[in-house]
């Protein structure tokens, strides 16, 4: 591994973070005994001297010992991964530290296959910045344990967000004369004084906890899945300036300074555990703090840096065992899982001494990091790390063999090192061992069977049981590149039932093996990689928006192509008008109508009927059925109805005979009044009520939170957020949530959106009837998008968590993945975390998902959710935790594919519904009852929940309002209803016609 820092290599996007990062790194070199360079508020007044150190001792800086010892890098190779280990693998155990150099695929590839990644992600990174890299990197190794590195006492000028309150606090590092001062000597760095010397801040903090606080925000709330931080350095900062605040300077090496310098170091680490409980540190020690009494147990590991192979490490000076004392020092003063970290720097062919260093590491429990001074940077991978040599079966030795080789068994093999530096030994081994094969060293790893080995000096061996089997090969890089999207949709041959689609080839970086065909969210059809067009069966007089997936061997899926919109002709040239509906009847309960009639007739198909109120001229809804709902009407008064038929082509029939019904003198049903409170050119996604009776709700497409005054009618947009992006179909900006607290303790406000390359979970807080987009913070990245299926529904959980429903983003085999959030119910606490009673100590709650957009809970806690079907039958379901719900083998109670809904394990749903009596997207629990808000339907169901299951069944609004997404409570016990007519299968804004409606509830 190679821990380069030269500025050479040091990515500029670092920024302030490149300045910060680049102290030093002392865990394994001789104690700091310079005085650093006191410098002005605007820069340094000492420099180096001639023998590379500062102020004549000899002993060079991090900044010089990179020149001195580190003069390049190059980038890393594509290599092969491990397949995924968990903290503690049996094999030997190694870290990298990686730099910049974790951002491609090939590098993420790298890093991936080790069993620890340190990662200097630049404190002026966006949380959603952390949290991609973070995921890419356990995307491909599970078991992977990711530290983030910081630095507890400097702090640059440029980065404002630190140095502002550490300015405002009087929290900086000063001499007597009142100079701010920098240990490490660049222009604009600058050490803190993060004793207890200082004074509070009004909160009570100090600058540890300050940093404390802004790391949590930086990277991990960002990015809960963050094992470790790695604070660096944690040594004493070696300078003489007033620590104590008295008007005097202080020596650094004032055993009063160091303990409290210490103190401020684990104070640090404290305040960090508080905000997250999980989160463990490696702390990048001297070797002369490593023993001390304030450093027991604060820590679950130690980065030792460069024990092995400088001109300043312990070995060098100090000798192998002083470096053995070190390394034990630390793994008894750390507590588990005692990531322990012993590091080499060795030039990148210098197999013996990576040998000699790796078998070293082995003689204790630590783990082994390895810096290539002149090469691949991140730290290249030795054939014997891939070595299944076993678990340690011997404890660790305290002397050596009489031939001076110093020896460890380990359950599969043997651990040998000669750490003399200037003899050779050779010892005797018991028959049963051979040397390992490999291809870096091939006269010693030469695979054969040894009975006696010698070991140059300082050299070390990893030899294997004679009777071991070779160990498999690496197998191949995970491919997670999907394929790129399939462009230039043409159709030829277009007729009322069938047309011919062709597409320009998707490119892939291993190759596409497939085409799946959509209409509108809707699989039509699938063909091979090698096949560029298709026959498709059309629905006469029909608009379709059809568009093509590319799909790789790995079941990775592209995005959509551009959306190719048809519109299918009738078989024949249609004039003739439906015959006039007839029988029409009807019967009233309290304020509502209930209106039936046989069906009209048509030369081709009759496709729906329009209901006529007082009169042919004021149209009251459309419906596809045979029956009507008409709700809240005013009591005690007689209305007329007239029915009219209508085919494809929009022929209209006469009308049907009049029908007067008269209400009664109250409310006796379930809707007793319905008012249109606002009409919106977009459309209403996710909408929340508030405590003062306003409304939140988004709008997909403009991408923004508009705020709803009901008494007034006036709306007031609040704005975008920052990256919201559509998707050219259904995404954009979608579902919000609230906690019951909202807005007065608890003013964060819970929104879903997609951006150009995923869908996330952000939350922003909502004050004085505004959005303070300076609060915002990205929960949880990396969501699957795709032009549909999306998913996009949030809600506050009775317990205080946050239940985010996702879609398979297209790709149905991810439903059934638990390593992907698409196609799931997640759950997550309220600042990201992950809540650690989840079943799969993941965020995912449930699984198996196809494109669920209602989730509601019921008086008990329980979880109900409604999912869109393919084309056979949508679903609710009641959400059981850790549970699967069949998709894509089963879509409703359909089987699809494999054992189909007969799978073990799969949980059948409580209800399901045709797609064309369907498409069903958001639901609530009020009063016992859950309201089905329908699209193609264009209808709300309403169910009695009695038990677990759903009983008597009413149909509301049906084809009233034409098609409805959104339904959620209102704060008087009724309902809040949003349209979603025109426009919802593209990313236009402002082409819909819809409508917000209050609706006031009976019995």
């Amino acid at each position: 591994m190679n821990t380069s820092r030269t500025f050479r290599s040091f990515d500029l996007t670092l920024g302030t973070l490149a300045l910060a990062l680049l102290t030093a790194c002392g865990g394994g070199g001789q104690p700091e005994t310079a005085t650093a360079a006191t410098t002005s508020p605007t820069g340094p007044a000492a420099t180096a001297d001639a023998s590379g150190g500062i102020d004549g001792t000899g002993i060079p800086s991090d900044a010089i010992r990179m020149a001195i010892d580190e003069p390049g890098a190059v980038a890393a190779a594509a290599l092969p991964r491990e397949s995924g280990k968990a903290l503690g693998a049996a094999t030997p155990k190694v870290a990298i530290l990686a730099w910049s150099n974790y951002t491609t695929p090939a590098q993420q590839d790298h890093v991936a296959r080790f069993n620890v990644a340190l990662l200097a992600m630049p404190q002026t990174a966006t949380p959603a910045t952390v949290a991609a890299a973070v995921a890419a990197l356990k995307n491909k190794n599970a078991g992977l344990q990711v530290a983030q590195m910081t630095s507890t006492h400097q702090v640059s000028d440029s980065l404002l967000p630190l140095a502002t309150p550490t300015t405002a606090s009087n929290w900086w590092l000063k001499t007597a004369a009142g100079a701010r001062v920098s240990w490490q000597g660049t222009a604009g760095l600058f050490d803190t004084n993060i004793t207890t010397f200082t004074a509070p801040d009004a909160s009570g903090k100090r600058f540890p906890q300050f940093k404390a606080s802004f790391d949590s925000t930086t990277f991990f709330k960002a990015a809960p899945a963050i094992d470790y931080v790695f604070s660096n350095p944690v040594s004493p900062q070696g300078l003489d300036a007033d620590w104590k605040r008295i008007g005097a300077n202080q020596a650094w090496t004032d055993a009063s300074v160091q303990t409290a310098q210490l103190v401020g170091h684990v104070a640090y680490w404290d305040a960090l555990r508080v905000l997250h409980p999980n989160l463990k540190v490696i702390a990048n020690v001297s070797t002369q703090w490593q023993a001390r009494p304030e450093m027991a147990g604060k820590t679950h590991g130690s980065y030792l840096n460069s024990l092995i192979g400088r001109s300043w490490s312990t070995e060098t000076w100090g000798g192998w065992p002083a470096m053995m004392a070190q390394y034990r020092a630390a793994l008894a003063n750390t507590v588990a899982p005692k990531a322990v970290i012993f590091n080499a720097a060795v030039a990148s062919a210098d197999y013996r001494t990576m040998r000699f260093a790796l078998a070293t590491s082995m003689l204790e429990d630590g783990y082994f990091s390895l810096t290539a001074t002149d090469g691949p940077q991140p730290a290249p991978w030795m054939d014997e790390f891939s070595v299944p040599i076993g678990t340690a079966a011997a404890l660790p030795p305290t002397t050596a063999t009489p031939s001076g080789i110093w020896s460890r068994a380990y359950s599969n093999g043997l651990v040998l090192v000669n750490p003399s530096k200037t003899a050779s030994a050779t010892i005797t081994l018991p028959a049963g061992y051979k040397r390992l094969a490999g291809t870096q060293a091939p006269t010693v790893n030469t695979g054969a069977v040894v009975t006696t080995v010698t070991l140059a000096p300082r050299d070390g061996l990893l030899l294997l049981k004679a009777d071991s089997p070779p160990p498999p090969p690496p197998p191949p890089p995970a491919d997670t590149q999907p394929p790129t999207p399939p462009s230039g949709l043409l159709t030829s041959g277009l007729a009322c039932r069938s047309v011919t689609l062709s597409w320009a080839a998707s490119t892939d970086n291993v190759g596409v093996t497939g085409y799946d065909i959509y209409h509108d969210g809707q699989q039509m059809t699938s063909v091979n990689g090698s096949t560029r067009s298709v026959l498709l069966t059309l629905t006469p007089g029909a608009s379709w928006g059809l568009y093509v997936n590319g799909r790789d061997a790995a079941g990775n899926v592209s995005q959509a192509s551009p959306i190719l919109t048809i519109q299918i002709p009738q078989c024949q040239t249609d004039t003739t008008a439906p015959t006039a509906p007839t029988n029409l009847q009807g019967t009233v309960a309290g304020t509502s109508a209930y209106l039936t009639w046989s069906a009209a007739t048509d030369n081709v198909a009759v496709t729906g009927y329009d209901i006529y109120r007082n009169g042919s001229s004021v149209k009251v809804g459309g419906t596809p059925s045979l029956a009507f709902t008409d709700s809240g009407l005013a009591p005690n008064t007689t209305y007329s109805y007239r029915v009219v038929a209508r085919d494809a082509v929009g022929n209209n029939s006469a009308a049907s005979l009049s029908l007067s019904l008269t209400t009664g003198g109250a409310c006796a049903n379930v809707v007793c009044a319905v008012t249109q409170v606002a009409t919106d050119t977009d459309i209403p996604w996710g909408l929340a009520a508030l405590p003062d009776g306003t409304v939140l709700y988004s709008r997909r497409d403009v991408l923004d939170i508009v705020r709803l005054n009901p008494a007034t009618g006036v709306k007031t947009s609040l704005g975008t957020l920052p990256g919201a992006q559509g998707t050219n179909a259904e995404g954009g900006m979608m579902g919000i949530a609230v906690s019951p607290n909202f807005p007065a303790t608890d003013p964060w406000l819970y929104v879903y959106h997609s951006t150009a390359t995923d869908n996330r979970v952000v939350r922003v807080q909502y004050k004085a009837g505004a959005l303070d987009l300076a609060t915002l913070q990205v929960l949880l990245p990396g969501i699957g998008r795709n032009a549909y299926h999306n998913g996009g529904r949030l809600r506050y959980g009775p317990d205080g968590k946050l239940y985010v429903a996702t879609g398979d983003a297209q790709n149905g085999g991810s439903a059934q993945n638990l390593s992907t959030l698409t196609g799931k119910i997640l759950r997550l606490n309220p600042d990201g975390s992950r809540p650690a009673d989840n079943p799969f100590a993941s965020y995912v709650w449930s699984y198996g998902h196809r494109n669920p957009q209602g989730l509601a809970f019921d008086a008990q806690g329980r979880l109900w959710q409604q999912e869109f079907g393919n084309s056979l039958m949508d679903e609710t379901n009641l959400i059981q935790k850790g549970g699967n719900y069949g998709w894509p083998n089963c879509e409703g109670t359909a089987s699809v594919s494999g054992t189909g809904c007969a799978t073990a394990g799969y949980i059948a749903p409580k209800m399901t519904y045709l797609t064309a009596d369907g498409s069903c997207s958001g639901i609530t629990v009020v009063r016992g009852s859950l309201y089905i808000a329908c699209q193609r339907s264009a209808r709300v169901y309403r169910w009695v929940i009695s038990g677990t299951e759903l009983t008597n069944v009413q149909q509301l609004f049906a084809g009233t309002y034409g098609r409805i997404r959104t339904v959620e409570p209102s704060i008087d016990g009724g309902l809040w209803l949003a349209t979603t007519n025109g426009g919802d299968k593209d990313s236009i804004a402002n082409n819909s016609n819809n409508k917000i409606l209050k609706v006031n509830l009976g019995n």
